[in-house]
């Protein structure tokens, strides 16, 4: 196979004969700026149906005849002179020239099978099916103004999205963000963060569970219909015992050993601490002149060991304790109930055995809200 260069004018197109039977291979290197336009029938043109188009860095390849193409192959560039490489072969017989032509359109429909031209694109072609391959920067959806979907054929990884193959720096992350820009996920070494309206909210770290910017931790009996719980920072914990119950509890706590023997019920004990062990015990009507600590709030069956904790709630506000057979006035001072310690009443003034005041009217038997402020 003979090789030469040639250099194809914009002018005026540039005919080359043919000689006998013979393979035409006419390569547009891809240092060229320019296409070149290719007619193996007639003058070739720009614009011309019948003309061909070869980009920089593609080939184009004939088989030709001077039968078939009296006026030879015809050539004109783009926009600027353009020399490109023409490589030629004659054959002797027509038999090989008929067994080439044979083959040529073999591999031509192989290549079809695997390649496709892409429409305005300076590609020219692409793979047809899929191609493992490095994308660009922004890997966005081919047709305009719809979705774009990323599936896996039950793979036991699923969909891994990940920022190169080890990233260790606060740099390396993974975004999702919402239609606006301003609602996102980021994905760090370490950390999860949660944005919304550009505002980190909260996140998940090597450390521990975060929240952050005065976001209140809201806590749901059902699907937030029902509050019962806030974490928040203007107050410490927020909790409503009971649905539409008319007070929430706002609790300090403290945690102590029950007393061996003594039961205690969370939301209904009065606690005081004995004067022998100094564990949690239940306060009674013989023992109120020691002193309540606090309402129960996590109970227990106290052992020997002490190893059974209760916690008790000693300041703060309470709902749910039981007036006792006197009620309790709203404003006034609470005790120990005269006939059920484990219940209050009030009196007008505190003394030692007071430990908080009432908020409300109640009477005997009815759940009371209550001002705790500790022992004495």
């Amino acid at each position: 196979m003979d090789q030469d260069s040639v250099i194809v004018p914009i002018t005026t197109a540039a005919s080359h004969a043919v000689q006998g039977y013979q393979y035409w291979e006419i390569e547009n290197p891809p240092g060229n700026a320019n296409a070149i336009f290719v007619n193996l029938v007639t003058t070739a043109t720009t614009t011309g149906t019948q003309s061909t188009e070869v980009l920089p860095g593609s080939k184009y390849y004939a088989f030709v005849n001077q039968i078939d193409n009296p006026n030879g192959v015809s050539l004109i560039a783009a926009t600027g002179a353009t020399t490109v490489i023409r490589r030629r072969e004659t054959f002797r017989t027509r038999l090989g020239y008929t067994l080439a032509v044979v083959g040529g359109s073999i591999a031509a429909v192989v290549g079809g099978s695997l390649w496709r031209l892409v429409s305005g694109s300076t590609t020219a072609i692409q793979p047809k099916g899929a191609v493992t391959q490095a994308r660009a920067d922004t890997y966005r959806n081919k047709t305009a103004g719809t979705g774009l979907g990323i599936y896996t054929d039950a793979a036991a990884t699923g969909i891994a999205l990940r920022p190169g193959t080890a990233p260790t720096v606060t740099a390396s992350e993974t975004r999702f963000f919402s239609d606006d820009g301003s609602d996102y996920i980021r994905l760090l070494n370490g950390n999860i963060v949660y944005v919304t309206n550009n505002i980190a909210r909260g996140g998940v770290t090597d450390s521990g569970l975060n929240g952050n910017n005065a976001s209140p931790l809201l806590m749901y009996n059902g699907n937030g219909a029902d509050l019962r719980h806030t974490l928040s920072p203007t107050h410490r914990v927020l909790h409503t015992p009971v649905a539409g119950g008319d007070i929430d509890s706002v609790l300090d706590t403290i945690e102590r050993p029950i007393d061996d023997g003594v039961v205690l019920a969370a939301g209904n004990s009065l606690v005081m601490v004995s004067s022998t062990t100094g564990r949690l015990a239940l306060a009674t009507t013989a023992n109120v002149t020691q002193g309540v600590l606090g309402i129960c709030v996590v109970g227990g069956t106290g052992n020997a060991g002490g190893t059974v904790f209760g916690r008790v709630g000693i300041l703060g506000w309470f709902y749910g304790i039981l007036a006792d057979a006197a009620g309790v006035v709203g404003g006034q001072f609470v005790k120990p109930g005269t006939t059920t310690a484990n219940q209050v009443e009030s009196q007008t003034t505190p003394s030692l055995i007071t430990f908080g005041r009432a908020l409300i009217t109640r009477a005997n038997g009815v759940a009371t809200e209550l001002y705790l402020r500790g022992m004495g």
